[in-house]
């Protein structure tokens, strides 16, 4: 071969490489075999979904802190022991509540961010008395502490009856005891169930109490009839359930026929059907407890320096811990013990958890508050755990009422003794 040619060739090769240097990166890639762009494919499709995997996990994993909004409308007055029903239209009937606030209903509108009317009662719900939402979205309130003119508190056995269409309460008629510390259930037929404590809580005088008997509201009627049995005591705080098929389970004292000798503190059963109570298996608890579905519960208990809690199953008897602690505590004994309330996806809000400042016992009284500061907390119900989130702008303790609104958003109110006792939070938290 010529030298000629020879310089023909290599200027060629030269060319040929130039252009390889100049092409594309994609050009590249379409330029190879096959056999490597199928390789090449696989590998960029494995590596895109390892990536998608990741960061689904990462952020579903991350948890969701909600946040907290005060409404710009301020109750008429400030409200502590008061109640809170989710009306029909989406408002709220928020009414009753200590000294000053226990002669008025305010009706909160959550969409519009205000109080669309004030109703002055006749009776003034102090505390101690029980509202509960029928099933044709009336209001059934039920008995409590009133306060008459000459301002000397008693236990009252009237009840009232909020007509949600006109916005007017109407007395109904009467109990026929005159109970304190109501606790009402709806049932399954539309009834009501009136649960109290006796008068006097001392041991000798529950025994003389044997023959009394709870009683059961009809709306539709507009009258009362007794179980067909009866319990002395009841602990008619939180310590319930709602059973899948409508029967409540409960806390009590009870002395119940040819079943006497079980002891105090045991577990109740009303069978709504039969309308009569019986002896149940016992629910271990701690003072801090909230029902999470008709099967299982969230138990808490203050330690040392923390919180800890577990979760109980009451077909399997199956007790879990919850993974995590608080690191908050409470005193049991005090009032300003946390406000627990269950979300629509079934997790439970804890607020108002106190880091103790002071040396035990840490058993903060009016004065003594300022010296705590207050965490909030989510238990997770999926994971069986505890994160931290922002907690409320104003304070509460578990003597606030809160209801669930249509869309999940949590309303709390009251809570309070001073002025911020008139505002209106809303937790709002994605679901």
């Amino acid at each position: 071969m010529s030298d000629e040619n020879k310089n023909v060739e290599n200027n060629q090769e030269e060319n040929q490489n130039r252009e390889g240097c100049n092409k594309k990166w994609w050009e590249k890639l379409l330029g190879l075999k096959p056999t490597y762009k199928c390789c090449l494919i696989l590998f960029l499709i494995a590596f895109i979904v390892i990536i998608a995997y990741v960061c689904i996990k990462v952020f579903s994993d991350i948890p969701d802190k909600g946040k907290w909004i005060v409404a710009p409308v301020e109750m008429s007055k400030k409200r502590s022991f008061a109640t809170a029903n989710l009306l029909p239209d989406g408002n709220v009937l928020i009414m009753g509540g200590e000294d000053n606030s226990a002669d008025t209903a305010d009706i909160f509108d959550p969409n519009q961010m205000k109080i669309v009317k004030t109703i002055k009662l006749s009776d003034k719900r102090y505390f101690g008395y029980s509202a509960i939402t029928l099933k044709n979205g009336d209001v059934f309130v039920a008995g409590g502490y009133i306060f008459p003119e000459k301002r000397v508190p008693f236990i009252t056995n009237t009840t009232m009856l909020f007509d949600y269409k006109k916005y007017l309460f109407k007395e109904t008629e009467p109990m026929k005891e005159h109970p304190s510390d109501i606790k009402t259930f709806l049932l399954e037929n539309g009834h009501v169930l009136i649960l109290h404590n006796p008068h006097n809580h001392l041991l000798e005088e529950i025994k003389k109490r044997e023959h009394i008997k709870f009683q059961v509201y009809d709306p539709i009627k507009n009258e009362y009839y007794e179980t067909k049995n009866t319990i002395h005591r009841l602990m008619v705080g939180k310590q319930y359930m709602i059973l899948d098929n409508g029967d409540i389970l409960f806390k009590c004292f009870y002395r119940l026929p040819e079943k006497t000798d079980k002891g105090l503190g045991s577990t109740c059963l009303y069978n709504w059907k039969e309308n009569k109570f019986e002896v149940a298996d016992e629910i271990p608890h701690e003072r801090l407890f909230i029902q999470l579905d008709s099967e299982n519960y969230l138990t808490m208990t203050p330690g040392l320096e923390h919180t800890e809690g577990y979760t109980y199953n009451i077909k399997t008897k199956k007790k879990t811990r919850v993974k995590n602690k608080i690191n908050r505590t409470f005193y049991s004994a005090s009032s300003s013990i946390p406000k627990m309330i269950l979300l629509a996806n079934g997790n439970v809000l804890i607020a108002g958890i106190s880091l103790k400042k002071l040396p035990p016992p840490f058993m903060p009284n009016n004065h003594e508050k300022s010296n705590y500061d207050y965490s909030t907390y989510i238990y997770n119900k999926k994971e069986n755990f505890f994160y931290e989130i922002p907690s409320p702008k104003i304070e509460f303790d578990n003597w606030a009422t809160s209801v669930m609104l249509e869309n999940g958003d949590i309303v709390v109110l009251g809570g309070r003794s001073d002025d911020e006792g008139k505002k209106i939070q809303i937790y709002k938290y994605r679901h």
